[in-house]
């Protein structure tokens, strides 16, 4: 998951996988975007809420306490699951973390 400031704009890469339908299929999106107004402004910064769900296929993703939903779809096959975070911003490479958390859920 990445950030784009200059947009607003959250992105998702699924294309790093080992499915071969991920590179054969050419309907298949590896990228999206979410357009996404700030939760809130101060000091000339920008603040977003975002809390996600991951099941072994979906991935829901909430902006800003729901104002804004995101459902993508993976191929987590054998071999082939989540297996790192990673969080990039377009501007200056730096944006601040409030709160991470991870929890399996059973």
């Amino acid at each position: 998951m990445g950030f784009e400031a200059s947009a607003s704009s959250f992105f998702l890469d699924r294309g790093n996988s080992k499915v071969k339908f991920v590179k054969e299929n050419p309907y298949f999106t590896n990228r999206m975007s979410v357009n996404n107004q700030p939760f809130k402004s101060e000091n000339d910064l920008s603040y977003y809420k975002v809390y996600g769900l991951l099941d072994q296929n979906i991935l829901e993703l909430y902006f800003n306490d729901g104002d804004v939903v995101s459902t993508n779809t993976y191929f987590m096959t054998t071999g082939n699951a989540l297996g790192s975070v990673n969080m990039t911003t377009g501007v200056d490479n730096l944006f601040y973390i409030d709160k991470f958390q991870v929890r399996e859920v059973k």
